[in-house]
């Protein structure tokens, strides 16, 4: 899961794609946790703890996974 403050957490159907995409992009070296977090994510195959995320990053994520049609579910708590 992934958590920004002030902004609702998120799950994200395909994390390896949205990963592969991450490292086509000028964030691969200076978000490299998070690449690392959505790999792992991935290759696990289940929900790890949740990774907190700057509102840039959360932006991103959103936007992209949008664009490549990757199903962001947001988490009601």
């Amino acid at each position: 899961m992934i958590e920004c403050p002030d902004k609702p957490p998120l799950v994200i159907q395909d994390p390896i794609g949205l990963e592969i995409e991450l490292n086509l992009t000028p964030y691969a070296f200076t978000w490299s946790t998070l690449g690392d977090f959505l790999y792992d994510w991935g290759i696990q195959g289940f929900r790890p703890p949740p990774f907190q995320v700057t509102a840039e990053q959360y932006d991103w994520i959103v936007k992209t996974c949008e664009r490549l049609g990757i199903q962001v579910m947001e988490v009601r708590l």
